[in-house]
């Protein structure tokens, strides 16, 4: 029958462990015995990168500080190195799906899978903070508070996951703070309300 062995975490963070192979025949009366050691390695480290919105001409770092021995290679363009730029001209607009893979000398394998949403244009000078949007999924309108007041003009844009232009609206200062999203299409969407020189990104769902 087969023998499974678990070993404690004490051995595993020896990163070693000694086995006595006893093999039995039936044509001997001593089994045959055979030292074995089995060698634990760990996983290269992976650096934290969360989904990130790139405007034209912007740029996203990553650093690479491996806790072992390792090569890392970012996919699709299958570049090599511990140092890696990612520049918002060279990725198609909308989402972008990027694979950050490492190996370690020993041949443990490790994968980061992250998106890079690239929206074509400058991103505004000033952000005046997180937009709050509700109901939030929605399916017909959607509301969202300013704290500002006497706003002269209002603009609001919404963009689909692939970075597109969707929807755009111009308010005066009566406008009601509601916007009827019922002829979009179930998914996910960016909302960005623009005033003076103020900005204000949010994200909702649209449900059918």
């Amino acid at each position: 029958p087969d023998a499974i062995y678990y070993p404690s975490v004490e051995e595993l963070e020896a990163g070693n462990l000694n086995l006595n192979l006893k093999v039995y025949s039936n044509y001997y009366c001593e089994p045959f015995i055979k030292p074995i050691t089995i060698s634990f390695y760990e996983k290269p480290e992976m650096p934290v990168v969360n989904d990130t919105v790139l405007y034209s001409g912007e740029t996203l770092k990553i650093n690479v500080n491996s806790n072992i021995p390792a090569s890392y290679k970012l996919l699709p363009d299958g570049v090599t190195d511990n140092s890696f730029l990612i520049d918002a001209d060279n990725l198609q607009p909308g989402a972008n799906q990027l694979t950050l893979t490492s190996e370690s000398e020993y041949g443990c394998e490790n994968q980061l899978t992250f998106t890079v949403t690239k929206i074509e244009g400058i991103r505004p000078q000033q952000y005046a903070g997180r937009l709050t949007v509700f109901p939030n999924p929605a399916s017909e309108s959607i509301s969202f508070n300013l704290d500002e007041t006497n706003i002269e003009n209002l603009k609001i844009s919404v963009f689909n996951v692939a970075g597109q232009l969707v929807m755009q609206r111009e308010a005066s200062p009566s406008y009601s703070n509601s916007l009827d999203v019922n002829g979009l299409t179930q998914g996910v969407y960016m909302i960005r309300v623009e005033y003076g020189n103020q900005v204000r990104n949010g994200k909702f769902i649209k449900t059918i």
